[in-house]
């Protein structure tokens, strides 16, 4: 299933990080999955970036086959995803996010200045409303081991991947694409990751990490994506810095399974343009 990927884990300090490598290319991108995901979540436009790229997948802790932690939230993670970069061996990779992936890649970046070829954000949430509503939500969640195992058994059964994809992430409701490269993320993730990084990502700004930004970023969207969309982040941004906009039709939040070729022609076209211009940090 995975013969293009080499599946690997690293002990950084005292837990262990799953990652999944492929290419061998000189530009290298690390890919971080979204809120109930793991790698297998990038694996289709991993496959084609592959081909030009050396492309590095990640498990952040909590998700997929990483250890757990005691307390999860976005400046960890970043901690950890930096770790990686250093101990693999990477200088100066691309970043590339998506969802919740997104947040954690443009904390790496903003507190490792000089350190990133560039971002790729795709589906960034830029939210102006319920900001409150959702960090109470899960802030109350919190509170109760009980409550955080319920709402774990709940997004594990396979009615609420089709539900949630069908009426919410997808343009074009597939299970069979929700089968192979969504279930077994939500599956293998901590069920306290989701609340307390749910919880911190309400009381994120991402506008705010990759503001009067020092390297290229570029952001991606589905054009019918019902969370967030190329608009809404054109006007969030706008004034605060240099940035490169696109977006995908008849493809949703889950942009990355629902147009993968599309998906990841862009970010190639996008990375080469970078490339030729020579706008990456010295």
């Amino acid at each position: 299933m995975n013969k293009r990927f080499k599946i690997r884990k690293v002990r950084l300090g005292r837990i262990r990080i799953n990652y999944a490598e492929a290419g061998r290319g000189e530009k290298s991108i690390v890919m971080v999955h979204g809120w109930t995901n793991n790698w297998m979540g990038l694996k289709p436009i991993a496959k084609i970036l592959a081909k030009k790229f050396r492309v590095v997948l990640v498990d952040l802790p909590g998700f997929g086959d990483s250890d757990r932690l005691k307390k999860y939230n976005l400046a960890k993670e970043s901690k950890y995803l930096k770790k990686l970069i250093k101990k693999v061996g990477l200088e100066k990779p691309y970043l590339l996010g998506h969802s919740m992936g997104t947040f954690v890649v443009a904390k790496c970046f903003k507190d490792n200045p000089g350190r990133t070829a560039g971002l790729i954000l795709i589906g960034p949430v830029m939210r102006s409303r319920g900001r409150m509503i959702v960090k109470k939500f899960f802030s109350g969640i919190d509170k109760s081991s009980d409550l955080i195992g319920l709402i774990k058994k709940i997004i594990d059964t396979k009615r609420y991947s089709y539900w949630t994809s069908r009426f919410i992430n997808m343009y074009k409701y597939d299970k069979r694409i929700v089968e192979k490269y969504g279930l077994i993320g939500k599956w293998k993730m901590d069920g306290r990751a989701y609340v307390e990084m749910g919880k911190d990502l309400a009381e994120t700004r991402i506008e705010e990490l990759i503001a009067d930004n020092q390297a290229p970023i570029m952001l991606l969207f589905g054009k019918q994506d019902k969370i967030t969309n190329k608009v809404r982040a054109e006007n969030v941004l706008k004034g605060k810095g240099s940035y490169e906009f696109r977006e995908i039709d008849e493809a949703g939040h889950l942009v990355t399974v629902e147009k993968p070729g599309e998906t990841a022609r862009l970010i190639k076209e996008w990375i080469e343009k970078v490339q030729r211009a020579g706008v990456e940090p010295a």
